[in-house]
């Protein structure tokens, strides 16, 4: 049986070194025919913020302001990377664009012949299989970066709403279990006296506790959703919440 140490431990692993490590700490042997890479799937890399049927477009540093803005507008970019002789040399987006507009106190007469080669910013770069522990601190800075494959060929574009999509959909589960958490708490709080809801725990987890070594729990506030439900279920405790709870 993992400990609950142990589990924390490889799930905040962020390298082959230290997901081997891990596996070490929990008696698991790693052959060297099965290199640790193979359970790297169960962690997030970046390639997971890309998202689905993403297209990238290009354009090159001769290309007119006009042109690029029109591109990014149809293809609902905030920025676009900028390709020359195959290689990205920048990114042109609305907010380099604007900063640059403002700096060199340019006219709107004057945008007909200028091209983004006068707007780029330096882009960021981040491999397919990069960890996130940088992810939030660099969009923070920079608001996107580009990702590239193991040859260093760029595959797509990464943003800050991208980030937030992806984290809104691996957040809600657990926000949804909290406030279930906290909605079935106050519902017992409203169910029953401190002193009842002790005498309920006595009944329901006393024997858990024991088993486990740790110290019964006599509040909410002490107690987690499992001892919530452990003590509900109790058919000695539940004539006390069925009124609230519903029959």
């Amino acid at each position: 049986m993992k400990s609950q140490r142990q589990m924390i431990s490889l799930k905040v692993a962020r390298s082959y070194s230290e997901v081997n490590e891990c596996f070490g700490v929990m008696g698991v042997e790693v052959r060297d025919d099965q290199p640790v890479s193979q359970f790297l799937d169960v962690f997030y890399r970046i390639a997971r913020l890309i998202p689905a049927g993403q297209d990238l477009k290009f354009v090159e540093p001769t290309t007119t302001v006009v042109d690029a803005l029109s591109i990014m507008r149809i293809n609902d970019y905030d920025q676009i990377p900028v390709l020359a002789n195959g290689k990205v040399i920048g990114v042109f987006g609305y907010k380099s664009f604007a900063d640059q507009l403002f700096r060199l106190k340019l006219a709107p007469h004057d945008l007909p012949d200028l091209t983004v080669a006068l707007f780029l910013e330096k882009p960021e770069f981040r491999k397919m299989d990069g960890e996130f522990r940088e992810i939030l601190e660099l969009l923070q800075r920079n608001r996107h970066f580009l990702v590239v494959d193991k040859n260093d060929g760029v595959q797509a574009i990464v943003t800050e709403s991208d980030a937030i999509a992806f984290f809104n959909i691996i957040a809600s589960p657990f926000i949804l279990i909290q406030e279930a958490e906290l909605a079935l708490r106050e519902l017992m709080r409203r169910a029953v006296t401190e002193d009842e809801l002790a005498e309920c725990a006595r009944l329901a987890l006393t024997q858990q506790a024991t088993a486990t070594g740790r110290p019964l729990p006599q509040s909410l506030e002490e107690m987690d959703l499992g001892n919530y439900l452990g003590i509900i279920r109790d058919t000695r405790n539940w004539p006390k919440f069925a009124r609230t709870l519903g029959e």
